[in-house]
C-alpha cells in the first residue's frame, strides 16, 4: 500500500511539474502549488540542485546534495565553496548533463525558472526524478520558498531560525538607516551592452526594504520587467550616488566603462562610489544566503 501510494504521488507530481513549468517566462505564478505537492519526506533523499538558490536553501537545512550545477563563472560563492567541495558537478546551469544526473539516482531535482535554458530539458529530467521548479521574484518570495521547502524536508527548525535571523537583520538595518536615501544603480555588461536592474528586481526589493533608494524607476525596455538596457547618456541622466558593477571572477569591466568619456562625469565616479561585486551573489542567485550578504554589505549605504 505504501509503495502504491508513493507511485501515485510520483506520477501526479511529474505531471504537475511538466504541466506548470515554464508556461510563460513573463507569467508570475505561485510556486507554492508545486512545493505543496511534495508530500514525501525528503530529509534523507538524494537531491540534485541545478540553481544557486536551491544549493543555498539545502545548505541552510543542513542537507547536502549529491549533485550541483555551476553558473557561467564556473565557481561557487565563498559561503558555499568549501561545503560543496566533494559534491559532484553535473555540468553548467545552462547545460546540465542528463547522463551525470541519471547516474546519481536522485530522488528530487530542483531547478529555477530564472534559467530559461532548463525548460528544454524539463521533460527529460522528469523521467529521471520529480522536478521542483522554484522562482523568486523578490526577497520575500525567497523566504517563503525556504519556509515551504523546510516543511517538505522536515527542517522547519533550521529554516525558521534563518528566516527569523534574517528578518532581525533587516529590522536592525532599517532602524539604523537615515531619512536621507542614497540612490544606487546596479549594472552588468555583456556583449558590450550595459544592462541594469530595475526597481522591480530582486535586488531592488532588498535595497528598498533597508531604505536604500534604487535609482532606475522607469519601465524596462526589455521583455523582462526587472532588467533594462542602458546607454551612457541614460546613466548620466540618472546620475546615481553609487553604482554597483556586477562581475564574474577574473573579469574586469571597469576599463570598458572608462573608455566612454561620459563615465568620468558621473557623480558616483567623481566621488569614487563605484563598487565591483560578485555577479553570482548579487544577481544570479536570488537565494537566502545571497540576500543576507547583500543586506550586510549595503548596511552603510542606508545610513
Amino acid at each position: 500500500m505504501i509503495i502504491n501510494k508513493f507511485k501515485i504521488i510520483f506520477y501526479v507530481l511529474s505531471f504537475l511539474m511538466t504541466t506548470y513549468s515554464f508556461a510563460n517566462v513573463h507569467e508570475k505564478r505561485d510556486i507554492a502549488i508545486q512545493i505543496n505537492e511534495l508530500r514525501i519526506d525528503y530529509s534523507d533523499k538524494r537531491i540534485i540542485a541545478l540553481s544557486l538558490s536551491a544549493i543555498e536553501m539545502l545548505d541552510i537545512m543542513g542537507v547536502k546534495p549529491v549533485g550541483i550545477s555551476l553558473t557561467g563563472s564556473q565557481t561557487l560563492p565563498y559561503y558555499l565553496a568549501s561545503k560543496m567541495k566533494n559534491v559532484e558537478i553535473v555540468g553548467s546551469v545552462a547545460n546540465p548533463s542528463l547522463e551525470r544526473i541519471q547516474s546519481l539516482k536522485p530522488d528530487l531535482i530542483i531547478i529555477d525558472r530564472i534559467y530559461e535554458e532548463q525548460k528544454e530539458i524539463v521533460n527529460k529530467l522528469n523521467k529521471i526524478a520529480p522536478v521542483l521548479n522554484i522562482r523568486s521574484e523578490d526577497y520575500k518570495s525567497t523566504l517563503n520558498v525556504l519556509k515551504q521547502i523546510g516543511q517538505v524536508f522536515k527542517k522547519e527548525k533550521e529554516t525558521t531560525h534563518f528566516i527569523n535571523k534574517f528578518n532581525k537583520t533587516i529590522y536592525e538595518v532599517k532602524q539604523n538607516s537615515s531619512n536621507k536615501k542614497r540612490t544606487i544603480l546596479a549594472i552588468y555588461i555583456t556583449n558590450n551592452k550595459i544592462w541594469a536592474w530595475t526597481d522591480k528586481s530582486f535586488l531592488a526589493s532588498l535595497l528598498q526594504e533597508i531604505n536604500v533608494d534604487y535609482a532606475f524607476k522607469e519601465k524596462s525596455n526589455s521583455p523582462y520587467k526587472d532588467l533594462t538596457e542602458l546607454n551612457f547618456e541614460k546613466i548620466l541622466e540618472i546620475d546615481p550616488d553609487k553604482i554597483l558593477v556586477f562581475e564574474d571572477p577574473g573579469k574586469d569591466l571597469i576599463p570598458f566603462l572608462e573608455k566612454n568619456s561620459i563615465w568620468k562625469n558621473l557623480k558616483s565616479v567623481k566621488n569614487k562610489n563605484i563598487s565591483v561585486v560578485n555577479r553570482d551573489i548579487w544577481s544570479r542567485s536570488r537565494g537566502p544566503l545571497a540576500a543576507e550578504v547583500i543586506v550586510k554589505t549595503m548596511e552603510n549605504d542606508s545610513k
